[in-house]
């Protein structure tokens, strides 16, 4: 999906970038055919942009956005789901499912600071209440954590 849509620049906001290892991921595979903004509450590189994320978003738009490591730790995931849309025609989430083969406990995953506790078909209808289509979907982390490409409802933007 990636090389599809990178055959021009595209812009990419990193929301909970953490130190920014997708920007290096990025332009291995990309090169420098898009350009990168990374957010997250506490950041960890000089190029990270301080926002908290359960309050707001950024104020611009994306071609793509990317959510990795980040959704558990947020709460009303419907109204984050429905702004995230509100920036971006496409997103990359990631979210530790409650109904993993190796499930944790609802107080192991309280312990790890995950203030929300969705199995794979319920983050999914979030998700798909907030406007956005699954183009693809993986399981990954020995099935603890599903991963979504999204699509807006409304892919292209007047």
């Amino acid at each position: 999906m990636l090389s599809q849509v990178a055959d021009d620049s595209i812009t990419v906001g990193d929301l909970g970038c953490g130190n920014e290892r997708l920007r290096v991921v990025l332009a291995r595979h990309l090169g420098d055919r898009f350009s990168y903004l990374g957010y997250d509450l506490l950041p960890q590189a000089s190029t990270t942009i301080k926002l908290d994320l359960q309050r707001e978003l950024p104020d611009r738009s994306f071609d793509l956005v990317f959510c990795l490591g980040l959704l558990e730790y947020m709460t009303d995931l419907e109204k984050v789901l429905l702004r995230l849309r509100r920036i971006s025609n496409f997103a990359i989430v990631s979210y530790a499912i409650s109904d993993s083969p190796t499930e944790l406990s609802e107080a192991e995953r309280e312990a790890r600071g995950w203030l929300s506790h969705h199995s794979r078909a319920d983050f999914s209808e979030l998700g798909t209440r907030a406007g956005w289509l699954t183009r693809d979907f993986l399981l990954i982390d020995e099935g603890r954590t599903g991963l979504w490409l999204w699509a807006s409802g409304v892919e292209a933007r007047s």
